[in-house]
């Protein structure tokens, strides 16, 4: 069992020649713990792994702490291309040299998503060169930076589009 306190403690019962039980505690050792905390690492690990969405994490620096795969995807990033340590700036200059930012500088890019790096979450959409829409919605993480979401909405934008178009018609 676990305490209040945290720790674990093994409790054995064992009936008395009489009508009672005597308990008796003893520290439980901390292997199933970390065995615990390691399992719970590894479900947060694939959660992350299998997200649907593309997720990354900056520091207060606006330096790249983490992200998964699913990020690289919906950009069209190479694995090796982004990696933990990069500033926010080189990932725009990045995707400005690869064609999938068309529209402007890396310091055009990065000034106007600066008002995104907050003290409250906000959200963006992102057209890219090929015609996909990318939703990026930033939150704050405490004092440590920010987390930021990115979700591939082209199919919604679209029928949004059509939706309104065929609203003007009538």
């Amino acid at each position: 069992r676990r305490t209040t306190s945290g720790t674990f403690v093994r409790i054995h019962f064992q009936p008395t020649s009489g009508d009672g039980w005597v308990a008796t505690c003893a520290p439980a050792r901390r292997q199933p713990v970390e065995r615990e905390q390691n399992h719970e690492l590894d479900r947060w690990r694939q959660l992350f792994a299998h997200s649907s969405r593309g997720i990354c994490m900056y520091d207060a620096d606006m330096r790249l702490i983490l992200r998964n795969e699913r990020y690289l995807q919906l950009f069209g990033f190479d694995g090796d291309q982004i990696s933990p340590g990069m500033s926010y700036r080189d990932i725009f200059a990045l995707a400005v040299d690869l064609g999938i930012r068309p529209d402007g500088s890396p310091e055009k890019l990065c000034a106007a998503q600066a008002s995104l790096f907050g003290s409250e979450p906000t959200t963006q959409q992102l057209g890219l060169s090929d015609g996909r829409t990318i939703q990026m919605t930033v939150r704050p993480a405490g004092h440590d930076g920010w987390v930021v979401e990115c979700e591939d909405v082209t199919a919604h934008v679209r029928y949004e589009r059509a939706l309104h178009e065929r609203n003007q018609l009538l």
